[in-house]
């Protein structure tokens, strides 16, 4: 029952209106107080008709993306004065009221469903005017009569008749602006749609999901909804070659803004119904409803596998291997393939980068200031449409591999014949016959491949398929050349070339060979075979609760017996050691016999020896040429219990160089690691930066302020020196 005294409130709805006229999902916020106060309502739903708008333009330029013009006292004055003394035609309104909702007779008291409820009511009260049907008939190229009829039968209202008709009918001439004066009574025809654009009539209507009913249409509706239809088929298809552009270039999830910068505007589809369509192909509709969800999943949608990005070469290819022990590595680039960088744009036209992928703490997140170090360092502009290296769909000019079918056999019979783990495929050849120098990537990204290759890959799993490689080879007279993670930067991996030597080249991948064989705890020592790369072997001794105390920049792609072989450095060298202090023993397999020295008793090491030839010196930096190290004991620690990381910014390299010499004096004091950033890198390091919020900003400027007029720091010759301490809480502290 309504009291006695009622209230009286007028609310907009739909909180703010659409740009192209069309119905906009209902606001809930204040029928959510209503609903929720259990106090009788009545709501009187009222409906705004507008003919021609003067800022009509201006509406679709931000409909299809635009920032609108800046809003200002002034400006609004001045509008107002020239609306006021008849200076700007806004033309006809008609105000059309339906009939009253009565709170008690609800069946829902979920504000969404109230919302619909009141625009249903709204659309109910739309009246459309011959200057509607005209522009409609200008839009989609039909008789005036034929629109009027459509809609007369199925029952829209028509404007009432006035004596001045005409007076501000002068039709728009510009498509986009013909389609949104039409879509003022779009809402009518969104239940007569095919099924398969079952979007784009939640788009023109988003009540008609929950009130939508079963329609009956005629030939005269049916043919304008089929000019209809051609448009948005035209700005699906539009919308669909821009995604596939953009992935083919190595985008594998467009958003919405890098898809709507590079659509046509050649004016055959309005903007804003591409703008829409993308919308649907990425997203789908954005109208949830208390009832029933009508998303379906769109063909973008159902493609799980991802285009890979840039250079990829491996992403086709690769897969045409029947194994993976690692997540696929990029070909021609460093890194795994699912991170890479995309460019994307803001509306105002900025540039920024995101990192895909999960693996890093800025994947997923905004880098605003990478994009502008790397166009102001390298004086390039950084565009989606110019790519300096395209995708090379073949390697060509690369002689085909001069191993003859029975010698790819005979090298198949040492693996058990499983033809998964043999290969002479281009791409591997080309992956295994280089490294991680510039040079390398650019041949491998360009196509152009000038050096000699391996004639065959194979994947041993153990040290007695490794022993049977090595052994077939030598009775041959092949050249085997062990191969890691490919990490290298001395083209080591390069093979001589056929005037040095005409024998056969088999490149031996050991990353199989990556298990661990035992761990002793109590002596801090495990045995691990020589294909494990850092990044797993890390995992696995951390679940234990150790760490090797060994990370090389390289370590989630270099492997055990690369860092043997090369005598490799960590970063945490001054704790834990190099490489040749963490080594306690090897295991060799070689041309003529393997090589080992072992305690006669399980899980232990010799360690140091004061009799006969050391057999870890020996293959310490013997980079292959002594023999393959199939496995190796090492040294293991618990895992400290607290770690400490701080950066120390110094004013220029020198006063880094001298920093450093003092830090190295310390004894018991020493960092596990201390390393110098030069200008370069720790500018590169800045611009990887995520967006700093508020806060972080005014703090980043008044640090930078105080160091410039306190330490003479410079931008263009600051250096940093990061300092790791690990250990106990004591040591640390």
């Amino acid at each position: 029952m309504i009291t006695q005294s009622p209230t009286f409130i007028e609310v907009f709805i739909e909180g703010k209106r659409s740009r192209h006229r069309t119905f906009l999902a209902p606001k809930t916020g204040f029928l959510r107080c209503l609903a929720e106060s259990n106090c009788n309502y009545i709501v009187l739903p009222m409906t705004i008709n507008y003919e021609d708008l003067p800022d009509q333009t201006s509406l679709l330029n931000e409909a299809n993306g635009n920032r609108g013009g800046e809003m200002s006292l002034s400006a609004l004055m001045n509008w107002s004065i020239q609306a006021f003394s008849g200076r700007i035609n806004v033309g006809r309104i008609f105000i059309s009221v339906s009939n009253a909702i009565n709170g008690l007779n609800m069946n829902s008291k979920d504000p969404q469903y109230l919302g619909c409820c009141i625009q249903n009511h709204q659309q109910r009260r739309i009246v459309v005017s011959e200057f509607h049907v005209r522009a409609a008939s200008l839009a989609i190229n039909v008789p005036p009569k034929l629109i009027s009829d459509a809609l007369s039968s199925i029952g829209c209202c028509h404007w009432p008749e006035w004596r001045d008709k005409g007076q501000f009918n002068q039709m728009p001439t510009d498509l986009a602006v013909q389609w949104s004066v039409m879509l003022h009574f779009g809402h009518a025809l969104a239940p007569y749609l095919p099924k398969s654009y079952s979007r784009w009539a939640s788009w023109l209507s988003p009540s008609n999901l929950v009130f939508g009913t079963k329609v009956q249409s005629n030939e005269i509706v049916d043919s304008i909804v089929s000019k209809i239809v051609l448009y948005f088929d035209a700005a699906e298809k539009a919308a669909n070659d821009v995604i596939t552009m953009l992935k083919e270039k190595g985008f594998s999830k467009p958003n919405e803004n890098h898809v709507m910068q590079q659509l046509p505007n050649d004016g055959k589809v309005p903007l804003f119904l591409m703008n829409v369509a993308v919308k649907i192909l990425l997203h789908g509709t954005k109208c949830t409803t208390p009832t029933k969800n009508t998303m379906r999943v769109t063909e973008h949608e159902k493609k799980v596998s991802c285009v890979e990005p840039l250079f990829h070469l491996d992403a086709r290819r690769l897969r045409e291997q029947k194994f993976q022990v690692e997540p696929i590595e990029s070909f021609g680039a460093w890194g795994y393939s699912d991170s890479y960088f995309v460019l994307n744009f803001r509306r105002d036209g900025t540039k920024f980068v995101s990192m895909k992928g999960m693996r890093y703490s800025i994947s997923g997140k905004e880098i605003p200031g990478l994009v502008n170090f790397i166009e102001q360092e390298l004086q390039v502009d950084i565009t989606p449409n110019s790519i300096t290296l395209p995708p090379v769909p073949e390697l060509n000019g690369v002689p085909d591999s001069d191993l003859t079918p029975e010698e790819f056999s005979q090298i198949a019979c040492t693996i058990n014949n499983d033809r998964n783990r043999i290969s002479n495929n281009i791409v591997d050849r080309a992956r295994h016959g280089t490294g991680h120098t510039q040079h390398d990537m650019f041949n491998l990204r360009s196509g152009s491949i000038k050096i000699r290759l391996p004639d065959v890959v194979v994947w041993p799993k153990n040290e007695e398929e490794l022993s049977s490689i090595i052994s077939i080879a030598t009775q041959r007279n092949w050249c085997v050349i062990p191969f890691g993670g490919g990490t290298n930067v001395t083209h080591a991996n390069h093979c001589p070339e056929k005037v040095t030597d005409t024998r056969r080249m088999i490149s031996v991948d050991m990353k199989l060979m990556n298990q661990i064989l035992w761990v002793n705890e109590e002596d801090g020592l495990a045995h691990v075979e020589a294909g494990i790369t850092g990044l797993h072997l890390i995992e696995q001794m951390n679940k234990r609760g150790f760490t090797i105390g060994h990370e090389p920049d390289s370590y989630e792609f270099s492997t055990l017996g690369g860092w043997i072989a090369t005598k490799a450095s960590g970063m945490k060298q001054n704790k834990y050691g190099n490489i040749e202090d963490i080594v306690k023993e090897v295991r060799v397999v070689g041309a003529k016999f393997n090589l080992a020295q072992e305690h006669k008793l399980n899980k232990v090491s010799f360690g140091r020896v004061s009799t006969g030839v050391d057999l870890k010196s020996l293959m310490l930096g013997s980079e292959g040429c002594l023999g393959i190290i199939a496995s190796a004991v090492i040294k293991i620690w618990p895992i400290a219990e607290t770690k400490q990381f701080e950066s120390v910014l110094l004013p220029n390299f020198d006063a880094g160089i001298k920093f450093i010499k003092e830090l190295s004096k310390m004894r018991s004091m020493k960092p596990a690691s201390a390393r110098l950033l030069d200008n370069d890198q720790f500018r590169l390091g800045q611009a990887l930066k995520e967006a700093p919020s508020k806060l972080e900003s005014l703090r980043q400027v008044a640090s930078k302020s105080l160091g410039d007029y306190f330490g003479n720091f410079n931008g263009k010759s600051v250096v940093c020196a990061t300092i790791t301490f690990e250990g106990s809480c004591s040591e640390v502290k």
